[in-house]
């Protein structure tokens, strides 16, 4: 899965002539949660590069794409649970019919 993301970034970066790192913090800054990245630069040149993002515009577009590469999945137990229950309680006659009251 990392791999995906990275290599998504990485396409995008190309695309818009920007470095990865740029993208990438980017992409976090301009995301639906109001995330404030913490730069670990070591060096004045890592720092500049790393506020480079500033300059970054990502479209809807590449916004989509990152965010499809890097979904994460509830897995199990959630995805068995919410696809077989449902399933299931749909071909029941009158399940759990709760109208009728607590006397059921």
């Amino acid at each position: 899965r990392a791999l995906k993301i990275t290599a998504e970034v990485m396409a995008i970066a190309e695309d818009i002539g920007a470095k990865a790192t740029q993208v990438a913090i980017a992409w976090l800054r301009n995301g639906p949660a109001n995330i404030i990245p913490l730069l670990g630069a070591r060096t004045v040149e890592q720092l500049e590069e790393n506020l480079g993002c500033l300059t970054v515009s990502l479209d809807e577009d590449q916004m989509q794409r990152l965010d499809t590469v890097s979904a994460i999945s509830p897995g199990f137990p959630h995805d068995m649970l919410s696809a077989g229950n449902e399933a299931r309680a749909k071909r029941i006659d009158n399940h759990r019919d709760w109208s009728m009251g607590a006397s059921l």
